[in-house]
């Protein structure tokens, strides 16, 4: 399952979407994704994505609106509140971060203030 969302990042991923891919009830997925995940459903596909983006903007492919609308977000103002809350900086932030080290290394982890 966790495989599925991670290739499906820009789909919809509900939890009763991807309970119907697996032929699961959604309160089953829901428990059996709970039992073997450090995390909840919803709470894995948002780090994820998150990661996905930091991945993205290391390889310089997009500006925060389009990397927001490849990985399934609803407007670029949710991603960008949903990322500061994960990576601990925003978009910009974060770009300007990987801007400044010269490198565009997507192993750069900056930590939440």
């Amino acid at each position: 399952m966790q495989e599925y969302i991670r290739e499906n990042l820009g789909k919809r991923l509900s939890l009763n979407d991807v309970a119907a891919v697996f032929n699961f009830s959604p309160s089953y997925l829901s428990r059996l994704f709970t039992k073997n995940a450090d995390c909840g459903f919803v709470e894995f596909i948002t780090v994820e994505r998150v990661e996905a983006a930091k991945e993205m903007f290391a390889r310089r492919e997009g500006r925060v609106n389009e990397v927001a609308e490849r990985l399934g977000f609803e407007s670029a103002f949710y991603f960008s509140k949903v990322f500061k809350k994960h990576a601990g900086v925003s978009p910009r932030e974060y770009l300007q971060a990987l801007t400044d080290s010269g490198a565009g290394d997507s192993n750069i982890r900056l930590i939440p203030r």
